[in-house]
């Protein structure tokens, strides 16, 4: 349907109805499309110093030592620290990869 030229009044409701189904199709589109199935950002999100202690299995002074010394990537929010699983993932596999390579 076109309604570029000639939309009044009465055909709103259709060209509404239209639009509408447009933007269901890109929604489809986008979720189908390759390497879009990773999980939502705030899926992904360890809410402070606590729980990404107990996601690592170590102690919160381990963690402000990762921080500190900038092994770990957060994100701050006031006073807050916000970590997400993958960017702390991919920090500590690079990190366990710099200490393996002298070890056999």
């Amino acid at each position: 349907m076109e309604f570029k030229d000639n939309l009044t009044l009465e055909r709103l409701p259709d060209a509404m109805s239209y639009l509408l189904g447009e933007i269901a199709d890109i929604k489809t589109m986008l979720r189908n499309r390759p390497g879009s199935q990773t999980e939502p950002v705030e899926d992904q999100r360890l809410h402070g110093d606590k729980e990404l202690a107990k996601y690592l299995n170590c102690s919160v002074q381990t963690i402000n030592q990762l921080k500190k010394k900038g092994q770990i990537t957060f994100h701050r929010m006031g006073r807050r620290c916000y970590y997400l699983r993958s960017e702390v993932d991919r920090d500590l596999q690079v990190e366990s990869r710099r200490f393996s390579k002298g070890r056999k």
